[in-house]
């Protein structure tokens, strides 16, 4: 029967699988060349120089054959998955080897040959099983009508195909047994450039649907003897196995002979001169359990695996498939044989050995006391640090490094004091250290051994800051006036002053005062010089030192006055404030809050005559003030008087003119002169009152005598009074005896 490629499966199947076509066509040798089968293959083609290659020779009047017994796919064939070799599903008929179609693809699953001569006819023969359906993957078999078998060919490069037959699973059950299976060549077939192909076009997945092959023969079967089989380059017969030494790159030509054709295969040894092994380490000398670079770069020649055997005993113990550096980590100290492997793609290899110091690395124990202080206060720094040696090697630690910040900076070099040994070397350093500015520092302690090995360690401390304390005040003060103290200490976060001590005293040793306040108000007892002490410290504990000043309290002034009454709301006002120099004054006369005079003394005229409220403040060089308020008399004027008409002389009543029982206040407000006429008009008596000197007392009032105190003769006389406000007054007065 035969079907066009496109007429078995679907046309997706051809898509997928025309690139592999492709990729065949580039493999097919040249169409027509021989009509049998030869293959020459070795054991490897590539190796070092003088190393054995086992060659292998086969050949038989097929044009093509494989029993994949070398568990490959063999020279020509193509297939587009992992086929397994190694009888997952049980032995094919001769218990070797066979091709098994396993679960690493799904269909569609391909076998395809190369092209080759046909024109000699004969039969395609081959071993073929289905797994059974149900099984485990991967021996699970086809069971529907498209998950079969073709065996197909193609005479243009497989571009078309010609199905010769199909496996059909269904029925179930057919073909799950080993057979051979034969076929004669259809005269189709039989060209010059012929290819074969079995494939299995649809599945139900990767691990279902599983078959394999065996023992494939293509072409016409020759009779025995019939074959011939040489090495071209030596004439002599091929074995079927030999070993060669090639010391270069060697071709070989087999060569068949048969009664139809002569075909030939070459087979290529390429053979490589070995690497040289170049081994360094870094660092020199190492340390146990820290990094060793394996430098392998300086090797010379093509090197594909790089071995090490560190115990040189003959076993390596890693191997790298690369040529560049590596890293390995020692763990216990002594004196090494490294012994390196350096092995080119094709197995050349070279070998040497390299010696490795491994010096024993310090351990360190760093401790502070204590670990957290206030500034400038010391911190016990203790570092003990142990070598152990093995009897090879002598180290010894040489010094401990310090560095107080970690900031890379080394600050100190101690050399420690040793206190055990050998061979268990310990030694110890310890010291005190006062770090200068507050903050959380990480120690960092390094051991440094004679063999250059090192260890740290490293502790954290915490630097407290120190309050510097400070305050301002509102200045000096007044007696009776309160101070302000503004506390203006500081502190580095996150540090906090939570206490203050105020301690206040003068040279009075009775007086002492203390606050807790941040900022108090002190009301100091008196006049005087007081001295302030300020100390602070931090939720941490540490204090500052404190810090002392002054306040003066000033002495208050006393504000007094005096006041002259004078008529017509006339007023003398005169300071009498001590002390009497270097004040101010400032006189409220109204009792409106406003300075109305700021002279010590003046002359002042009241608007009218009732008495007043004044108030005199004063202020001395040092702002401190006084002030006193007094009820000021105010003597407003007075009227003309109404002089008497009648005087008797004998009476003890109306006697005289006294002006203080008639008219009150004119002798003080008054400056005026009195004159008495007899009735010829001659001046029988005449008074002045000034005043400045009032008369008071009526020491010179009219009592009916003259000037020179003699007696007036009874009878009517005449007055004249005139006075200093425009006063003129005139009238009569009889004397009586």
């Amino acid at each position: 029967m035969n079907r066009n490629f496109y007429q078995i499966i679907p046309l997706f199947l051809f898509l997928i699988t025309l690139n592999l076509l492709q990729n065949i066509n580039l493999l097919a040798q040249s169409c027509g060349d021989c009509i049998g089968f030869v293959n020459a293959t070795a054991n490897t083609t590539n190796i070092c120089a003088g190393q054995p290659v086992t060659i292998y020779a086969e050949g038989d009047g097929y044009a093509y054959a494989n029993n994949f017994n070398s568990q490959t796919l063999g020279s020509g064939w193509v297939t587009n998955i992992t086929p397994q070799f190694n009888n997952p599903c049980g032995p094919g008929l001769d218990g070797t080897p066979h091709l098994w179609m396993g679960s690493s693809t799904a269909a569609p699953r391909l076998l395809e040959t190369m092209d080759m001569n046909m024109t000699g006819g004969g039969n395609i023969s081959f071993d073929l099983r289905f797994a059974i359906q149900g099984g485990a993957s991967p021996c699970e078999g086809p069971d529907l009508t498209d998950e079969g078998v073709y065996i197909d060919y193609s005479t243009d490069g497989g571009i078309t195909w010609t199905n010769i037959f199909y496996f059909n699973p269904v029925p179930l059950g057919t073909y799950t047994s080993w057979n051979n299976y034969s076929f004669a060549i259809p005269p189709a077939a039989q060209t010059p450039c012929t290819r074969f192909r079995w494939l299995q076009g649809g599945s139900s997945g990767n691990a279902f649907d599983h078959w394999g092959l065996d023992n494939i023969q293509i072409g016409p079967a020759l009779p025995p003897g019939t074959v011939q089989l040489f090495w071209q380059n030596n004439g002599q017969n091929a074995l079927p196995s030999q070993v060669i030494y090639p010391q270069s790159d060697t071709v070989l030509i087999l060569v068949m002979q048969t009664p139809i054709d002569t075909c030939r295969d070459t087979l290529i040894i390429n053979v490589s001169t070995p690497p040289v092994a170049n081994l360094t380490f870094q660092p020199t000398p190492a340390c146990a359990g820290q990094p060793i670079s394996f430098i392998a770069s300086g090797s010379t020649g093509t090197i594909g695996q790089v071995r090490y055997d560190l115990d040189n005993n003959g076993t390596y113990e890693y191997t790298l498939n690369a040529p560049g550096d590596t890293t390995f980590n020692i763990l216990i100290p002594g004196l090494y044989t490294i012994r390196m492997q350096v092995v080119a793609p094709g197995g050349c290899n070279n070998s040497n050995t390299f010696p490795l110091t491994v010096n024993p690395r310090p351990t360190l124990d760093l401790t502070a006391s204590p670990l957290a202080v206030c500034l400038g206060t010391a911190i016990t720094l203790r570092d003990s640090s142990s070598l152990i040696n093995p009897p090879s090697l002598s180290t010894d630690i040489a010094n401990f490094s310090w560095d107080f910040q970690n900031d890379g900076t080394l600050d100190s070099i101690t050399l420690g004091t040793q206190v055990s040994g050998p061979p268990i070397i310990t030694k110890v350093s310890s010291f005190s250290y006062v770090f200068n500015s507050p903050g959380t520092y990480e120690i960092l302690s390094t051991v440094i051994t004679t063999g250059g090995c090192t260890a740290s360690d490293s502790i954290t401390i915490t630097i407290y800051d120190l309050p510097q304390a400070g305050f301002t005040h509102t200045g000096n003060a007044c007696d009776g006036n309160s101070v302000t103290f503004t506390d203006t200490s500081l502190i580095t976060p996150p540090d906090v002053i939570n206490t203050y001590s105020w301690s206040f005293t003068s040279t009075d040793p009775a007086y002492s005062q203390t606050s807790s306040a941040q900022n108090p108000v002190i009301n100091f007892p008196g006049p005087g010089t007081y001295f302030i002490t300020l100390s602070t410290s931090t939720t941490n504990g540490c204090s500052d030192v404190s810090i002392t000043d002054t306040v003066t309290i000033y002495q208050n002034p006393i504000a007094d006055f005096t006041f002259v009454t004078q008529c017509f709301q006339t007023n003398i006002l005169q300071q009498t404030a001590t002390p009497s120099a270097g004040l101010t004054y400032a006189w409220d006369l109204d009792q409106d809050g406003t300075v109305d005079e700021n002279q010590p003394s003046f002359t002042y005229v009241f608007p009218d005559s009732s008495d007043k409220l004044v108030t005199l403040t004063v202020i001395d060089t040092n702002n401190c003030t006084a002030d006193t308020t007094k009820l000021v008399d105010v003597k407003g004027g007075v009227d003309n008087p109404t002089l008497p008409n009648v005087l008797s002389i004998s009476s003890s009543i109306n006697n005289k003119f006294d002006f203080q029982l008639f008219a009150p206040g004119f002798n003080d407000c008054i400056d005026y002169t009195l004159s008495v006429f007899n009735r010829w008009g001659i001046k029988v008596y005449e008074a002045v009152n000034n005043t400045n000197n009032p008369d008071l007392n009526c020491t010179q009032c009219f009592q009916g005598k003259t000037s020179a105190g003699v007696n007036l003769t009874p009878g009517t006389y005449f007055y004249v009074l005139k006075g200093s406000t425009n006063i003129e007054l005139k009238g009569t007065i009889s004397i009586f005896d």
